[in-house]
């Protein structure tokens, strides 16, 4: 690429500008609200005939009305920044070039709707003696509109709590609009652990248009979500566990995932709810006294649509058993195949942690992770790990620019968040904690007033990260 700009003609770009770009993976944003005093822009002199040298010109462009200005392209390593309309011109040699973009997909939010848009990772373009300069290379970002509603945080229960009891899940309606549901489940992605190698049956499903919920879902006939409402969901025991350093779940608003009078019942792990508390219902259809949703869950949220959940269940189409090679675990391996567009959320939270059996040995429990989501769903993952004995949550990334731009905003959004976990590690585990890298607090921004923009790019390792303290703590 020795002739890649034409260094006396081509482009005015200061090292500056290389400088500017390269911390875009630290700061995630929407193209609709980049500080216009970041623009670079890129100066193309095409009035002087260089032999062999050719104006390539490409634009960036989607069926939503998105700003695509300093959207960053990188040609054969060298970064270029659109403009406002998407487009983007060089001056090439003839050759074969790779385009690829730095952010393919991300999240968009327009008009109190969510948009995920997506396009290729990369793209080939060859320049040969005959290539037409007028033309122009089309980028196509495909939207896809979200369910607004997504899996705001995910707590495994303090550690100072028999067996963790004060569990939840927190769901939050991430828009402006009233959304409600019929059927509405909650489920865990085979396998429920994420570190057991014995558990693969990834490649079973990437592709089957389906994502397996093993052993039981909860559900409910119908919820409902106002704008900008979380939802809290006890996973075990809706008591007040604040005496023991714990979260108090003892609060009538929230939904209990809590059934004893099936054959989730044990009594270990589960509290007799009390009757002015609104309870899911359950369809077992593994084998075990409690969901297995352990501390590293590929945890969702779907709807049978217009079919019962417990008829759903009960169809023999709907049902598949993984055998993983020798094993005869039988029921244990019994999952729903759930369609993936009937699905609303998921998050993938990886095991990165160690244990330490009482003879010495230490459980490396970050080397067998398996990858459980269909891409469709989810690409990626969130890390979880343990310091001695503390417990952290799973919470999802504020999308700062989205969030910034809502006018009602003004004056109430609180920063410097120092919940964040980055410095964690794991005995010498490469694999640390995470943190936010809006730099906003989400719980301390809501309770003074401010509406939420969560991130929601169908990524788990974008979107959520590592929080040192549950959030119904603040």
């Amino acid at each position: 690429m020795k002739n890649f700009f034409n260094l006396v003609l081509s482009f005015v770009i200061a090292a500056s500008f290389f400088i500017s770009c390269d911390d875009d993976t630290k700061d995630p944003i929407t193209p609709t609200t980049l500080n216009k005093t970041d623009t670079v822009t890129i100066i193309v002199h095409d009035t002087v005939d260089i032999s062999s040298t050719y104006k390539f010109s490409a634009k960036l462009s989607s069926d939503l009305d998105v700003n695509f200005e300093n959207f960053i392209v990188s040609v054969a390593g060298t970064k270029v920044l659109t403009d406002k309309d998407g487009s983007f011109a060089l001056k090439l040699t003839e050759g074969k070039y790779k385009l690829t973009l730095e952010k393919n997909q991300f999240s968009y939010y327009s008009n109190g709707k969510n948009y995920v848009l997506s396009a290729k990772d990369d793209y080939d373009v060859e320049i040969t003696k005959d290539y037409d300069t007028t033309q122009t290379f089309d980028i196509v970002f495909d939207s896809r509109e979200k369910n607004p509603v997504v899996i705001k945080e995910f707590y495994d229960g303090t550690s100072s709590v028999q067996n963790g009891k004060d569990a939840y899940i927190k769901l939050y309606n991430n828009s402006s609009a009233d959304v409600s549901f019929k059927n509405f489940c909650f489920g865990i992605c085979f396998p429920y652990m994420s570190n057991n190698a014995n558990y693969d049956a990834y490649n079973t499903y990437a592709d089957a248009n389906y994502t397996p919920a093993t052993q039981g879902i909860w559900y409910i006939d119908e919820i409902s979500f106002l704008p900008y409402e979380e939802k809290v969901f006890v996973i075990y025991s809706a008591e007040d566990y604040t005496s023991n350093s714990g979260v108090n779940l003892d609060n009538d608003e929230y939904y209990c995932l809590i059934d004893m009078t099936s054959a989730f019942k044990n009594a270990n792990w589960y509290t007799v709810p009390s009757e002015n508390k609104t309870k899911f219902n359950v369809e077992i259809f593994g084998i075990g006294n409690a969901w297995q949703i352990g501390k590293a869950p590929a945890l969702f949220i779907f709807s049978t649509g217009d079919v019962a959940p417990e008829v759903f269940a009960k169809d023999p189409a709907n049902q598949v058993i993984f055998n993983p090679a020798n094993t005869t675990w039988g029921k244990l391996t019994s999952c729903l195949k759930i369609p993936n567009e009937n699905v609303i959320d998921g998050v993938d939270i990886k095991n990165s942690s160690y244990s330490v059996s009482t003879n010495g040995t230490i459980n490396d429990c970050s080397k067998n992770y398996n990858k459980r989501f269909p891409d469709v769903i989810d690409r990626g993952f969130v890390v979880c790990t343990t310091k001695d004995r503390e417990v952290f949550s799973y919470y999802r990334n504020v999308d700062k620019s989205a969030t910034e731009a809502l006018e009602e905003n003004q004056g109430k959004l609180v920063y410097n968040y120092h919940y964040g976990t980055f410095d964690v590690f794991n005995a010498g585990n490469t694999d640390r904690g995470s943190t936010d890298p809006s730099g906003i607090d989400a719980e301390a921004s809501i309770k003074n007033g401010a509406h939420i923009i969560y991130l929601d790019t169908d990524n788990s390792t974008n979107d959520f990260h590592q929080r040192s303290q549950a959030s119904l703590k603040d």
